[in-house]
């Protein structure tokens, strides 16, 4: 996003500059930047200019009124912080980069990834700042070549499911703070077992031998 948006230089370093007082002085000279190898720098160059090149993405890019605007607010006696990465006149947008922006697969990425929880904390810390909080848009740029670019806007019913799920999380939040209690994992032995289709696949293979 800091790319697409011009908003902050980055520098990229060379393998032949990581040596010692090399790499160090390089730092130095270049604290005000983000640092990259030149493959890191050339793959979020070719990112950027999928991103531009995108109709979709270009407009709403254009229409930001604030880049990485950082928000908090006070929700269930709890403060709350975001940033978000544009604020537009009509909501909220994000920029994630994703092995695949083919909608079927980013649809499940915004379940694995909990996207869908983080639209609704963001459009509720916009509201409770008086912004603009009526839709939340993805900018999903694929990570490897050819970095192809796709635009989404997250649908109401999802926005609900993950608010469902934020208040859940405050809930137990809250619970782990007044306990002292933050539960990890089961602290007894476990059975552990294959999943059902690797043994299935092990069974197939056997019988396939005769």
């Amino acid at each position: 996003m800091r790319l697409c948006l011009k908003i902050k230089p980055f520098m990229p370093v060379y393998r032949n500059l990581q040596k010692a007082i090399a790499t160090r002085n390089f730092a130095l000279e270049n604290a005000d930047k983000i640092v990259l190898n030149a493959d890191d720098a050339e793959a979020v160059k070719l990112m950027a200019e999928s991103v531009k090149a995108h109709p979709a993405a270009s407009k709403l890019l254009a229409l930001i009124l604030e880049p990485e605007k950082a928000i908090m607010w006070q929700e269930s006696d709890l403060t709350m912080k975001g940033k978000i990465d544009g604020l537009l006149p009509f909501g909220v947008l994000d920029l994630k980069t994703t092995t695949s922006a083919e909608m079927k697969d980013f649809e499940k990425s915004i379940f694995k990834f909990g996207y869908h929880i983080q639209a609704a904390h963001y459009l509720a810390g916009a509201a409770a700042n008086d912004l603009p909080a009526e839709n939340f848009y993805i900018i999903a740029v694929e990570n490897e070549p050819p970095y192809c670019t796709a635009v989404f806007v997250v649908d109401h019913e999802t926005i609900e499911a993950g608010e469902k799920e934020r208040q859940k999380l405050i809930k137990l939040y809250k619970e782990c703070m007044s306990s002292g209690i933050w539960p990890g994992y089961s602290d007894k032995i476990q059975t552990v077992r294959l999943p059902f289709w690797a043994l299935k696949l092990i069974n197939e293979d056997e019988n396939d031998d005769y």
